[in-house]
């Protein structure tokens, strides 16, 4: 009797933990992934160069002030991808880039991303600006 109240436990807790394992894996994080033909160009900015954790900033040509706020709040790692390629890594978005309109509220109009490694930030910084003379 108590091996069978053992095992019934046993199964009971292998169950939860696999119900944890699927819900983790259907949650999970994703990249988010930005292209050079999003971004407009003479928005982007690299800034902190001088320090250990570099930024990009940039604005989107077509994403609403609600897209860009989301997307700031999920911190997802950032892949800047150009013709399919995946050509920088940013940690994630860091910030949101943005204004303040007449009426004294934020617009949320880009992202500042957040990145480990100069020479990602730099890569970043010139496929956004469409800098790098490779085409699209």
């Amino acid at each position: 009797m108590g091996q069978h109240i053992r095992m019934t436990r046993v199964a009971a807790f292998l169950l939860l933990v696999s119900g944890l394992w699927v819900h983790a894996a259907e949650s999970g994080i994703t990249n988010l992934v930005v292209t050079p033909l999003e971004v407009d160009p003479k928005s982007v900015r690299l800034t902190g160069a001088e320090t250990r954790s570099p930024n990009v900033d940039f604005n989107y040509l077509n994403k609403t002030p609600e897209q860009v706020r989301s997307i700031s709040r999920r911190h997802p790692p950032v892949l800047v991808v150009k013709d399919g390629v995946v050509v920088a890594k940013a940690v994630g978005c860091v910030n949101y880039a943005g204004r303040t309109s007449p009426d004294g509220k934020p617009v949320f109009s880009g992202l500042t991303l957040g990145f480990d490694d100069l020479d990602q930030a730099r890569i970043a910084e010139k496929v956004l600006k469409r800098e790098d003379n490779k085409p699209e």
